[in-house]
């Protein structure tokens, strides 16, 4: 009766983690766009998105850059917290910026709470000057 005991209560562990626990990052998804219309680039060319982490405002911690597909699309996973969300419009990649670092990692405006997993719309005409 001991080990049936002992049994239940470590499958219900088990599957109470298995069922409870999720990764503890935020999935982020979301859309580029200026003027409502996506970033082109020819074949040479690449778009990014780059989440950086802020701790006290200042880019401390966790880096990704992600790829934005030709409608504007894409995805990242993060670890919860401020970000602050650089775009580079490169074409040819690695050469030039068409955006000629206004979004860059130091002087995007740019910047999310993604403290849980959301869908995000950037339109970059809301942030120029």
């Amino acid at each position: 009766m001991k080990l049936f005991r002992a049994l239940t209560f470590l499958i219900l562990l088990a599957s109470t983690c298995l069922l409870g626990c999720g990764d503890g990052n935020s999935h982020v998804t979301g859309t580029l766009t200026n003027n409502g219309t996506p970033l082109e680039v020819g074949e040479k060319g690449v778009v990014q998105v780059q989440f950086i982490q802020l701790q006290d405002g200042k880019p401390k911690g966790f880096r990704t850059a992600q790829s934005v597909d030709k409608v504007g699309h894409f995805e990242a996973t993060v670890p919860p917290g401020n970000y602050r969300i650089a775009i580079l419009q490169l074409d040819p990649y690695p050469d030039k910026d068409l955006l000629k670092g206004a979004f860059d990692d130091r002087k995007s405006p740019i910047e999310k709470d993604l403290s849980s997993s959301q869908s995000i719309e950037i339109e970059l005409a809301e942030f120029q000057k």
